[in-house]
């Protein structure tokens, strides 16, 4: 059976139509509605055999182990911005080569490191335009005999971002911002029984940016979600704070519109992966985050105001007259010491 006059042709334009209906309806970077509440935990493990924007003649050349817990969360959310605290513990291994003549020639570190930093991130986007970071590491250097570095690092920074739009992002899409920072670092150094201090400021100019590649389904510790891989430009590493832009530095990221942020990131320097982040578990902030205060508040002024009742009530009882006492009240009679029946 043929089919009749103009079947063929009307058949094509509507699978034409559905096509073009489906690759509309892709996966693209949507712009999350945050909330106070916000949870991402994640796991960080990774290698580093040298610092960007450093090479080997300025610190000599090391390999440095990092497994770290991290945990991002929003601690409040208005239309000025975002206020997001971001706190990573976690251990340190590694080896140090000394420069040519020392004794010894390599060392062994192993430590600890703390961080917790509070950005508040431009409406707009997630881009931070202040932040605030103290930073800890205590380690253990393997010379002659053990000895114990501490160093504290602050740095406080405020950011210019001259952006476009960042969300949303389709497939395919690129998004771009200028920034301009304002550093201020201060540094603490505890070894061999001394203490030294330094403090330094700069300016940092930089470029942020963003590619969607593609629409891949995603599995982590979490669960499994349909993401976004984002080619983007690497700013930092979570609890070793990098400054500005990082000199041939990039992050393969997995965005996720079903928990707001990233289910994995691949760090890499010049080509080669350094740090991965995981989400372990997500926690989605709710209205009430921001109704509890207020409810707490209310509910103590309401005691407050009962309790005062209460004691204005005594206090008026109390400085009654004598033989005062209205129709029906009832008054404790005293009885006399040693009258009492036995």
């Amino acid at each position: 059976m043929r089919p009749p006059p103009g079947f063929v042709p009307i058949a094509f334009v509507l699978a034409s139509i559905l096509a073009l209906a489906s690759a509309a309806t892709g996966l693209a970077v949507d712009r999350p509605a945050y909330m106070a509440g916000d949870r991402w935990v994640y796991e960080l493990s990774g290698s580093l055999g040298g610092l960007p924007g450093m090479n080997e003649t300025d610190i000599g050349s090391f390999s440095l182990s990092v497994a770290a817990r991290v945990e991002v969360a929003v601690r409040s959310a208005a239309d000025a911005g975002l206020e997001v605290s971001t706190r990573t513990t976690g251990y340190l291994n590694g080896t140090f080569e000394l420069p040519d003549g020392s004794i010894p020639g390599t060392v062994t570190v192993t430590g600890t490191l703390t961080s917790i930093r509070t950005e508040t991130w431009e409406p707009n986007g997630f881009l931070a335009v202040e932040a605030r970071d103290r930073t800890t590491y205590v380690a253990d250097v393997a010379l002659f005999l053990p000895v114990r570095f501490e160093v504290d690092l602050w740095t406080n920074a405020t950011t210019l971002v001259d952006a476009g739009a960042v969300f949303p992002l389709e497939v395919g899409g690129r998004a771009t911002a200028s920034l301009e920072t304002n550093v201020s670092v201060d540094t603490i150094v505890r070894a061999f029984g001394s203490t030294m201090r330094s403090s330094n400021e700069t300016t940092i100019s930089s470029e942020w940016s963003r590619e969607a590649l593609a629409e891949e389904t995603v599995t982590v510790e979490a669960g499994t979600f349909r993401a976004v891989r984002l080619n983007q430009s690497l700013g930092a590493f979570p609890g070793i704070p990098v400054l500005g832009g990082v000199p041939g530095g990039n992050e393969t990221a997995f965005w996720s519109n079903d928990v707001r942020y990233y289910v994995r990131t691949t760090a890499y320097v010049n080509g080669t992966p350094a740090l991965t982040m995981q989400l372990k578990s997500f926690t989605a902030g709710t209205t009430d985050s921001f109704l509890l205060p207020v409810l707490i508040g209310a509910s103590i002024a309401a005691a407050c105001v009962i309790v005062l009742a209460l004691l204005r009530r005594r206090s008026k009882g109390a400085s009654r007259p004598e033989g005062s006492e209205g129709r029906g009240s009832k008054v404790q009679e005293t009885v006399p010491e040693g009258s009492r029946a036995r």
